[in-house]
């Protein structure tokens, strides 16, 4: 065969996203083994945001913080699917120090997950995987949760981890850690059962049963406490039982860009799509990327799903938290296809497409959990801007090319937080703060049992970090056996919710021979409203 000719096959194998040859910027190679510097870097920047953002994402980040602290009086409150104990027991300790300690360590997990996803992409031999994990990074959701007491992230770093370790054949090791993962959350199960029938099939039995020994012990753990042997079932089944107003089945479609940002889901596009360059390919490039896709879309599809009908999901954002490193490895493999010449008409066709959807759909402000009806046009500013520099700079050598486009777009990426509004304190967390603070000024009170439902209370209140027995669960049980003396805080949003066997009607604290009434305070807003009474 002739030189020429070997010349052009060698040039038409290597013009296919599934040969893309792995190389590293200069600036990678001379400094990528400094690059874990990005941890405290980042920790700090997520810490500090926290400064800024003074508000709280929902309630429960505040209710998760303080089952933290009552693991101290009873090490079993944080078992069940609502604690998430896998997380839990790590936080347990900064728990103790402090809530900015929680706080901190949490900025740590999520400045190691940007790390860990740098690792991840160069152990798949995805070429600047600096620029991936830099993506991860200012994605306006990861920003947002990074110092926060939810689990998501935490899942997250797991996810990355048992990637790697998959990935390097450690697969005992994988194995286990994707079976931990279940004592966070339960809806990775699917992805257990998946991995389980993978081994099986490559008739790695060992492996299929070690993805079950967290979940068996678990379960075991489950038992001692309640005496139910299928414990996780019941679990999962409590929680399949709230009933939430459903967001309807396109809601995680309509609002990932908000999670992911529009600088990163677009380049997350090419690479997740990366396959219709070649659709003759298409199973090739299912294959390279096979882990990947099987969590990414067993994760969406499982959240997706729970909006079909009202049910145990409201429609929460951070459920898509822990694929978010997935996406990030996506746009990495994006930023790659483009370097091929013949993807510039596949970029034309998922971009053009997509910018039609931001356009005609997506354009929208958000109150921060769905789309309000309000033209809002920064999004299809920046998908517009990703696109321009993403052809203009086709003439480039391929390095220059796609380092020069991956610094503008990780830059393009952290302009786009600017527009993103930090949370401030809603009306009732100032109303709730306020309450808090009334009952500390009763001094009769410090030594006397505290009913009450709504975890800010016990937050803002200094007398529940005096003395965390006083204070008790606002139900008919506690209310009657609560001595005279004792102070109930009843509330608008927690005070009756029976999904939540919160049961006290406030029609029975008007009783003025049994209760006497201290003390009302409304939300500026009139939405909120908390009473305090003392029992007589």
């Amino acid at each position: 065969m002739s030189k020429k000719k070997t010349a052009e096959i060698t040039s038409k194998k290597q013009e296919s996203v599934l040969n893309i040859a792995y190389s590293e910027s200069g600036f990678e190679t001379k400094y990528g083994k400094y690059f874990w510097l990005i941890i405290p870097v980042l920790a700090i920047l997520y810490y500090s945001y926290r400064k800024i953002a003074l508000g709280f994402y929902q309630d429960d980040e505040v209710a998760q913080y303080i089952n933290m602290l009552n693991f101290w009086q009873d090490p079993w409150v944080i078992l069940g699917n609502g604690p998430k104990p896998g997380y839990k027991i790590f936080m347990v300790i900064p728990a103790l120090i402090s809530y900015d300690a929680v706080l901190i360590f949490n900025s740590l997990i999520a400045a190691t997950t940007v790390y860990m996803t740098y690792v991840l992409i160069k152990t798949y031999k995805v070429s600047y995987a600096l620029i991936g994990a830099l993506l991860l990074a200012t994605q306006p959701l990861y920003v947002d949760l990074s110092f926060r007491s939810y689990s998501e992230i935490f899942t997250a770093l797991c996810i990355v981890t048992f990637l790697i370790l998959y990935k390097k054949e450690k697969y005992l090791f994988s194995a286990l850690l994707l079976g931990y993962i279940y004592t966070i959350r339960q809806e990775i199960a699917l992805l257990i059962l998946v991995f389980a029938v993978i081994f099986a099939l490559r008739k790695q039995y060992v492996y299929a049963a070690a993805l079950f020994v967290f979940p068996i012990l678990y379960n075991l753990l489950g038992f001692i406490k309640t005496g139910d042997i299928m414990f996780v079932l019941t679990e999962m089944q409590s929680v399949a039982g709230l009933n939430y107003k459903s967001q309807g089945l396109m809601h995680y479609f309509k609002v990932y860009i908000f999670i992911v940002g529009p600088v990163c889901l677009s380049l997350f596009l090419l690479g997740f799509f990366g396959f219709l360059n070649d659709t003759s390919k298409i199973k090739d490039y299912f294959k390279k990327y096979a882990e990947f896709y099987i969590i990414f879309i067993s994760i969406f599809v499982i959240q997706m799903l729970t909006m079909v009908s009202d049910g145990p999901n409201p429609g929460n954002w951070r459920y898509l938290l822990h694929i978010s490193p997935i996406c990030a490895f996506f746009a990495a493999v994006g930023l790659n296809n483009l370097s091929i010449k013949k993807f510039r008409s596949t970029n034309y066709i998922i971009t053009g497409l997509f910018a039609v959807l931001v356009l005609l759909f997506l354009s929208k402000a958000t109150d921060g959990f769905v789309l309000l009806e309000k033209a809002e046009y920064i999004k299809i500013i920046f998908v517009a801007l990703f696109f321009i520099l993403s052809v203009v700079l086709w003439n480039e050598s391929r390095a220059k090319y796609l380092g020069t486009l991956g610094i503008a777009l990780v830059i393009l990426g952290a302009v786009h937080l600017y527009f993103v509004e930090p949370k401030k304190l809603s009306p009732e967390n100032i109303s709730v703060k306020e309450t808090a603070e009334f009952l500390d000024t009763i001094s009769e009170a410090k030594d006397k049992e505290k009913l009450t439902n709504h975890t800010f209370i016990m937050f803002y209140s200094n007398q529940y970090k005096e003395n965390q027995k006083l204070f008790k669960k606002l139900d008919l049980k506690n209310l009657n056996e609560a001595p005279k003396g004792a102070y109930v805080i009843w509330e608008s949003h927690y005070g009756y919710r029976p999904e939540f066997k919160n049961d006290v009607q406030f029609d029975v604290l008007r009783d003025s021979t049994k209760y006497k009434f201290i003390k009302q305070i409304i939300s500026q807003d009139q939405r909120f409203s908390s009473f305090i009474f003392e029992k007589q």
